[in-house]
């Protein structure tokens, strides 16, 4: 199979598919599923630049990639859904699931451990914004009705959890 994904060195998304494998591992109680399907954390084959991705899966140069839903589900691309113990979108995982997630990397001669967290957008407004009306009445719209449907209209899910 030829699985494609972005460098974990160097990109966020590239870090989430090993935390993601991390825990399927442990979900679906198969030892050495990452080093099956990824080989090691950093494999030049499969490392490709995140807009590439999407246009190799689709000229048919690569079998699977990883990605946001909310991109494949705008492009209307096929995807596998994944349980919300690895999928990394719900806060109410972050204790009984999320927290087992652990990858090391070696970035810049450095050797890191880093942990995983939700995949959630905040919106806050900042304490001197120069226009608080204006950011309240955004994230109002945001909240709103019509702004999830513009959320649901480009592909992202109902947000999870409460308010921070």
């Amino acid at each position: 199979m030829r699985f494609g994904r972005t460098d974990p060195r160097t990109d966020p998304q590239g870090r989430n598919i090993l935390f993601t494998f991390d825990l399927a591992e442990k979900f679906y109680h198969q030892p050495g599923l990452s080093a099956r399907i990824l080989g090691k954390p950093i494999n030049p084959a499969q490392i490709f630049t995140e807009p590439s991705l999407l246009a190799r899966l689709d000229a048919g140069e690569l079998d699977a990639t990883s990605g946001y839903e909310s991109a494949v589900k705008s492009l209307k691309l096929p995807f596998i859904p994944l349980p919300k113990q690895i999928n990394l979108s719900d806060p109410t995982m972050i204790k009984p699931w999320y927290s087992k997630a652990a990858i090391t990397l070696d970035v810049k001669g450095k050797t890191q451990t880093l942990h995983t967290q939700p995949l959630v957008f905040y919106a806050c407004i900042p304490h001197d914004a120069p226009n608080k009306a204006s950011a309240k009445k955004f994230v109002a719209l945001l909240q709103s009705a019509a702004g999830q449907a513009i959320f649901a209209r480009d592909g992202y899910n109902p947000p999870l959890g409460g308010d921070l």
